[in-house]
């Protein structure tokens, strides 16, 4: 399984919106992110969204992660790209 990852700076964090491909699958994919909030104080809420392109680029699973310093990231949540790739 291969991730293809963009990282985008939020809230003193980094979130990363990695698209889950399967190794047989040979498609090139471009992710989009984008945010609700260019800054924000921690413990605010924001929302990211975004966009996946390519070939059969629908219903694919995009994991958000985070990393906050060097500690490990940890997975915040996974989502299905909708028919049109957003997600």
């Amino acid at each position: 399984m291969h991730l293809r990852t963009l990282l985008v700076p939020a809230a003193g964090a980094i979130a990363v919106a990695a698209l889950t491909v399967a190794p047989a699958q040979a498609a090139s994919y471009a992710v989009s992110i984008t945010t609700s909030k260019t800054s924000t104080d921690v413990g605010t809420r924001f929302t990211l969204s975004g966009k996946v392109a390519g070939k059969g680029s629908a219903t694919k699973s995009v994991v958000i992660q985070r990393r906050t310093g060097s500690a490990a990231w940890s997975t915040l949540t996974t989502v299905k790209t909708s028919s049109k790739g957003t997600y």
